[in-house]
């Protein structure tokens, strides 16, 4: 969860995770962003959405709480083989 929260901070913006999350999929192996690994940050995001793991104060709308994505981990709602 480091590569994701870098600075554990409690919220993350929607276009930061997105971008990380790209990095994370699309690896080494590729300098510029793929269709797959744009696709897989987006659906991510949207899982995390279903699940309701975002902020909805209108100052971070849309923002992800990280403190309700651990809690949907503990709880076994969200599996972290979504990260890999």
């Amino acid at each position: 969860m480091r590569f994701i929260n870098p600075t554990s901070s409690k919220l993350v913006a929607r276009d930061a995770f997105e971008t990380r999350m790209e990095l994370l999929a699309r690896g080494s192996y590729t300098e510029k962003a793929t269709l797959i690994s744009v696709n897989f940050a987006r659906s991510l995001y949207q899982v995390l959405a279903a699940l309701n793991c975002l902020s909805t104060e209108d100052k971070n709308l849309g923002d992800i709480n990280f403190k309700k994505v651990k809690k949907r981990i503990k709880s076994g709602a969200l599996h972290l083989e979504y990260f890999n």
